[in-house]
């Protein structure tokens, strides 16, 4: 696992630094105005589509058929992926949550019911988009599952116009206060979710006809014998 481990976030870092890049610059952005949440809530899609992105490069380097000669079983390729989901997606909440802090505290108006919001916003977003994007992907390939990830992206920014134009409000929308019990009721829903979606990509990957188990295959050798 450790193996798969570094090997994708090689490829994370060769591929995906513009990503980085972005991040950093809507944090600056974040950082003088925090009461934009769309600041937070872009980089946080970005960081969603990476295991999506690397399962793309994985699939035109042909991967999926090289990984059935090593000693990696078909729940730890998969697993990986999720892992690689979640810990970007960690990590920039803790950095959403340190700019935002310190801004307010420089203003004097820290909310703690804010910041509950936007640790909804920059962590389980990304996480619900994994988890309804990432099946997908593993039972028919990552052009479709990439086709998903853009009318997914297409729809949050849909809708974030429409309700701009709605409310004729500026981008400066605050950012929604998320009470400790919606936080926990809904978070626990979304984890719950991504744990579903984590067991239905092994399921999906391990009947994928196009790269057969490599144990059973070499069953079904030592049986011909």
């Amino acid at each position: 696992m450790k193996g798969l481990l570094y090997k994708d976030f090689l490829m994370a870092w060769k591929y995906c630094k513009m990503y980085l890049v972005i991040t950093v610059v809507f944090l600056a952005l974040f950082f003088f105005n925090t009461d934009s949440w769309y600041f937070v809530v872009y980089p946080g899609i970005l960081v969603g589509m990476i295991p999506i992105n690397l399962l793309a490069y994985d699939e035109h380097s042909r991967w999926k058929i090289f990984s059935q000669t090593l000693p990696y079983s078909k729940d730890k390729v998969v697993s990986v992926k999720y892992l690689v989901g979640l810990i970007p997606t960690t990590l920039f909440t803790v950095l959403v949550s340190v700019v935002y802090g310190i801004s307010r505290q420089i203003e004097n108006r820290f909310s703690l019911s804010e910041m509950g919001g936007i640790l909804f916003v920059v962590f389980f977003l990304p996480l619900l988009f994994s988890a309804f994007s990432l099946p997908l992907v593993f039972r028919f390939g990552t052009e479709k599952g990439r086709m998903v990830s853009l009318i997914g992206v297409a729809a949050v920014c849909g809708f974030t116009f429409a309700y701009v134009a709605f409310r004729k409000v500026s981008y400066t929308i605050s950012i929604p206060t998320i009470t400790p019990t919606i936080f926990l009721i809904i978070g626990t829903i979304i984890l719950a979710l991504y744990v579903l979606s984590w067991k239905l990509s092994i399921a999906l990957y391990q009947k994928n006809t196009f790269y057969p188990d490599r144990r059973k295959s070499w069953k079904e050798i030592l049986k011909r014998k």
